[in-house]
Formats: C-alpha cells, sequence, structure tokens
C-alpha cells in the first residue's frame, strides 16, 4: 500500500498546479490542500530512490471516482489505524510512506475530526 497519488510535475508546471492535477486525474476530485512540508528521502536496498518530496494533505467530502487506467484499487484508512498499520506489518507498505506518514502526523487532526 501506499499514499494517494505522487504529483510528477510537467516541465514548466506551477509546484501546486501538479498535485491537483495528479488527484483530479487519478481519484476523479480536486482538493483543499494543505502543505506540511517536504523531505529528502534515500530508500535502498535493490532500486536505490533518492529524492526530496514534497507532501500535502488534502481533505475531501466526496466519494473518489478513480481512473481504472491509474488506480487498481483504493481505501480510506484513518491515521490512527495507519500509524499502527505501519508498525505492525512495515512491509505492506511501500519504502516512501512511513517516511511521508511521519512528516505529515502533526497536520492530521483536521482530518480525524471529521
Amino acid at each position: 500500500m501506499s499514499n494517494t497519488c505522487c504529483d510528477h510535475p510537467l516541465r514548466g508546471e506551477a509546484a501546486l498546479a501538479a498535485p491537483h492535477r495528479r488527484l483530479e486525474e487519478e481519484m476523479g476530485f480536486d482538493w483543499d490542500c494543505g502543505q506540511p512540508g517536504s523531505f529528502i528521502g534515500r530508500v535502498e536496498p535493490g532500486l536505490i530512490e533518492h529524492e526530496i518530496d514534497y507532501l500535502f494533505v488534502a481533505v475531501c467530502n466526496e466519494i473518489p471516482v478513480p481512473n481504472q487506467a491509474e488506480v487498481s484499487d483504493w481505501t480510506y484508512v484513518p491515521p490512527p489505524t495507519l500509524s499502527r498499520c505501519l508498525s505492525e506489518n512495515p512491509s505492506e507498505f511501500t519504502a516512501w510512506l512511513p517516511y511521508a506518514f511521519a512528516h505529515v502526523r502533526n497536520h492530521l487532526s483536521v482530518v480525524t475530526q471529521l
């Protein structure tokens, strides 16, 4: 499992335009965002990934309509449940998700109150 989507900005695309575009393309909705920050991550063994990741937190009050060409499956996982699952079964998640979740955890109080 992993995060909802990655922005992958196009050449010349504004920094905040890419996450809006990608979430619409992948999950069928736009969002009000908060940007809790970024981190530099390096994950190995195997394929080495070393990159800067910008993190966004979105609140959506509608049911997503995933693009089947982009998304094979999805589920909503409440932040407290995700925290527990990351601790108990880290191998079930992509290597980046624990890093990203650690950075956004303090920005999730608005999400857990919904």
